[in-house]
């Protein structure tokens, strides 16, 4: 998989378990403390992010680290 592939799939999955719990972009920004335009551009793949936040975010959603960016190849 691509890095750019990659960030599209991570960001489609980040943005469907927002959705899931009934959170709204803002509602997670200010949960992570970051910009509610920063989370768009993950969702949207257009912008890398820290581990770091990924971990806050993974926490959120409460499941692993490893099960927020790890993907099966296809």
């Amino acid at each position: 998989m691509t890095e750019k592939k990659y960030l599209k799939e991570l960001g489609k999955r980040i943005s469907e378990k927002r959705e899931a719990l009934g959170l709204s972009a803002q509602e997670l920004a200010e949960k992570i403390d970051l910009s509610k335009v920063h989370v768009y551009r993950i969702e949207a793949g257009e912008h890398s992010t820290n581990i770091l936040i990924l971990r806050r975010i993974a926490k959120i959603f409460r499941i692993g680290l490893e099960d927020l960016v790890t993907f099966k190849e296809r």
